[in-house]
């Protein structure tokens, strides 16, 4: 098995140069500094042709402003060797900087975080999401009145001020 490296992957935001200045905390997990991560809407992150991932293994990216309290953003693996994460709109507000880490995990750990991480990986999904909760909203009616829309609208906002990424788990 190779040892995990920090030259493995990179992560981009739009507009902005690649972070590759990733330090090692520990042999599985390494951390890189973001500027103004209030700016960034999504991150690309990505293996390079040099990362040897072991079997079952996955490479976790995770992101905070606060060195404390780390939301999971998604994976790469062998199989996926990059994607875009949505960064939850609250991140990151009011830090000059933040951190984003990578961590090397099992794949069945990794699976399970994506599920319930606020980060949303797959667009189609996170669309599809959304319309699910649209539906058992407007099927909770037994004749939905013609504002259904607005009066969903109004229930989005206010959980999602209470939780972001609450569409994300299961219900």
């Amino acid at each position: 098995m190779a040892q995990f490296a920090v030259d493995w992957f990179g992560v981009v935001a739009p507009g902005r140069p690649v972070v590759s200045n990733f330090v090692m905390v520990d042999s599985a997990k390494c951390t890189a500094l973001v500027e103004r991560p209030a700016d960034i809407g999504e991150l690309c992150f990505f293996l390079l042709p040099r990362c040897q991932l072991p079997p079952a293994t996955c490479a976790v990216l995770y992101f905070s402003a606060d060195d404390s309290a780390w939301t999971v953003l998604g994976s790469l693996s062998a199989e996926k060797q990059s994607g875009i994460f949505r960064l939850p709109p609250h991140l990151g507000a009011g830090a000059a900087v933040a951190r984003v880490g990578v961590a090397l995990e099992p794949a069945a750990t990794a699976a399970n975080l994506d599920l319930v991480g606020s980060g949303v990986s797959d667009r189609r999904g996170f669309a599809r999401a959304i319309a699910r909760d649209l539906m058992a909203f407007v099927t909770s009616f037994a004749a939905p009145p013609a504002d259904v829309v607005d009066r969903w609208l109004a229930r989005f906002d206010a959980k999602y001020a209470r939780d972001p990424s609450f569409y994300l788990r299961p219900q």
